[in-house]
């Protein structure tokens, strides 16, 4: 038989370690398309530029009102911030409904680094240096959008 499985938030439920049972093969995947009003961007930060396992990933999408720069909705999700992807949800959240500008950066940036912890003894280290990642790689997701929103 087959089944359909969100890749969601709840897909990886511990290190190396998916909602799929052992027997199962992964066979495809949809993604759909994006929105005229959407912007989506995914970013590795990893020591070498080929096969190499990441520090840091990241992967963002942000959904204007139409016609607007008016947060819509928004996605952030980051790899290397904790067992499993996560999702800074609690950032996402207070950033709905504001304008893409200089203020809703430093809200995301200072949301995102108390929401993106790592405990000192997380495995890999450089704790730091990741959650500066985290933030970094944010930065640059609202530069890439920004320019784009000038384009349109």
């Amino acid at each position: 038989g087959t089944r359909v499985v969100r890749m969601d938030d709840d897909f990886f439920t511990g290190y190396r370690k998916t909602t799929l049972h052992p027997q199962e093969v992964l066979m495809s995947i949809q993604i759909p398309y994006s929105k005229k009003s959407q912007f989506v961007s995914a970013f590795k930060q990893s020591p070498r530029r080929e096969d190499d396992i990441s520090i840091v990933t990241a992967a963002m999408s942000v959904t204007f009102a139409p016609g607007t720069a008016i947060v819509q909705d928004l996605r952030l999700s980051y790899g290397g911030m904790a067992a499993t992807t996560v999702l800074a949800k609690k950032t996402a959240h207070r950033l709905l409904g504001r304008r893409w500008g200089e203020e809703l950066l430093k809200e995301a940036c200072s949301s995102l680094a108390k929401e993106m912890t790592l405990d000192p003894s997380a495995p890999g280290g450089m704790v730091t240096y990741r959650r500066t990642l985290a933030l970094s790689l944010f930065y640059k997701f609202y530069l890439t959008t920004l320019t784009n929103l000038r384009q349109q």
